[in-house]
C-alpha cells in the first residue's frame, strides 16, 4: 500500500513540476537542520528541501506545491556501515500573506517519508505515509521556516526541523 502511495506521490509531483505554470510558481531550495531527534550525530541530521509551490487565487494567497527531502547518511552498523537515503516527499497547501517584503507563512503537507538503506546485506527501501505542519517567513529571496513531522505509525515521534534558503 505505503509503495502504491509513493508512486502516486510521485507521479504527481512530476506532473506539476511538468506543467507550464511551473515559470508563474514559487521554486525554493533549503537546507535543514533536524533539531530532534537529536540522538544522531550531527553529520546524521541535515537535508536538503526542493520543491515548488503554485498559487491558486488570484491574490497568491493560498497555494499548493510539491517538497522532496533528501541526504545522504553514513551510519556504523554490527555489520559494518550502511548508507541511508531519506526520500521524503509531500504535497503542500500553505496560505502565504499578500504583503511585500516580510511575508509570513503557514501549511500542512501529506506524503511519503521514505528511507532507502543499502549494506553489506543488501539494500532496503521503507517508505511510510506522515505528515508535516509548517510556518515560516519570506524576506525578500530569504526564506525561514520551521517543521514538525511525523509518521502515521502508531507511537512515533515527532521531527522537529529548522529549514533556511532561497526562493527563486
Amino acid at each position: 500500500m505505503s509503495r502504491r502511495l509513493a508512486g502516486l506521490f510521485v507521479g504527481l509531483g512530476l506532473s506539476m513540476a511538468a506543467s507550464p505554470e511551473v515559470r508563474a510558481s514559487d521554486k525554493f531550495a533549503r537546507g535543514a537542520l533536524i533539531l530532534s531527534p537529536s540522538d544522531a550525530p550531527l553529520s546524521n541530521r541535515w537535508l536538503v528541501s526542493l520543491g515548488l509551490d503554485k498559487p491558486v487565487n488570484l491574490e497568491q494567497t493560498l497555494y499548493v506545491g510539491i517538497e522532496i527531502q533528501s541526504a545522504i547518511y553514513k551510519v556504523s552498523t554490527p555489520a559494518g556501515s550502511a548508507t541511508v537515503i531519506p526520500l521524503n516527499g509531500f504535497l503542500n497547501v500553505k496560505f502565504k500573506t499578500a504583503t511585500v517584503g516580510l511575508r509570513p507563512f503557514a501549511g500542512a503537507g501529506f506524503g511519503v517519508p521514505s528511507t532507502l538503506t543499502s549494506s553489506t546485506g543488501g539494500k532496503s527501501f521503507d517508505p511510510d505515509l506522515g505528515f508535516h505542519l509548517l510556518a515560516g517567513t519570506e524576506w525578500g529571496k530569504l526564506t525561514f521556516e520551521f517543521q514538525i513531522a511525523r509518521t502515521l505509525d502508531t507511537g512515533a515521534k515527532f521531527n522537529y526541523i529548522v529549514l533556511a534558503g532561497l526562493t527563486f
